[in-house]
């Protein structure tokens, strides 16, 4: 499984960071989805071709056919997590929250289980929570948001935008105000990337002249480059 998952990321890791604001031509593809599709019917299935497929029809907002072929994925190998992400993103677009949610889930109990094995598999899941937190900032689960972030600093104790984002959840969410110092603290102590680092100082500044959070809904400090 953890080699299925390797070959898969190559092609994942671009489409996290930037999967919010992506448009691609209809045949930008086709090379590729023709040569999945004979993979995916040349003898045991194949899960990571079988939710690439579906990535890529989930790119051509073609939803159900993607959620057509992420769900032979899932079928192919229960245990491969990608699959879980993407139908997750699809209900999320469908305005059917609780089941993005509920696949979300999934998808992270399976990555729990693997992300140790590889470095790369640890950027995968960090980049997948983020977008996840995204997600979850959208439909107000703050809580969720609070957790997702911790959960990304645990994985990842150097991961600057996620602890400048957890400082964010921290003013703007639950007003606690030593915490979003904290971390700010340790973004700037990071400082492997300088525009984060200078972010963290504004913000630092911006909440010395605005204590009281209740009164603050601007949210656009959240990083999402």
């Amino acid at each position: 499984m953890k080699n299925a998952i390797g070959l898969a990321l190559v092609i994942i890791l671009a489409i996290i960071v930037t999967s919010c604001r992506m448009t691609f031509a209809p045949d930008e593809y086709s090379a590729e989805e023709k040569e999945l599709k004979l993979a995916s019917n040349a003898g045991k299935p194949d899960p990571a071709a079988l939710s690439r497929l579906g990535e890529i029809y989930l790119l051509r907002n073609d939803r159900k056919r993607a959620l057509g072929f992420l769900r032979m994925a899932v079928k192919a190998d229960p245990d491969y997590p990608p699959p879980y992400f993407f139908m997750g993103k699809i209900h999320f677009f469908d305005k059917d929250n609780d089941k993005g949610i509920e696949e979300f889930g999934i998808f992270q109990k399976k990555m729990d289980r693997v992300y140790k094995n590889d470095p790369a598999l640890e950027e995968f899941y960090t980049k997948s929570l983020m977008y996840i937190n995204y997600l979850h900032v959208t439909i107000k689960r703050y809580d969720d948001v609070l957790a997702g972030y911790k959960k990304i600093v645990r994985i990842s104790p150097n991961n600057q935008k996620a602890h400048y984002n957890l400082a964010v959840c921290y003013y703007n969410f639950f007003h606690n105000l030593p915490m979003a110092y904290t971390e700010l603290q340790k973004v700037i102590d990071l400082n492997t990337d300088r525009r984060l680092s200078d972010k963290a100082r504004f913000f630092i500044d911006y909440v010395r002249n605005n204590p009281d959070s209740r009164y603050v809904s601007d949210f656009s400090f959240l990083d999402k480059d």
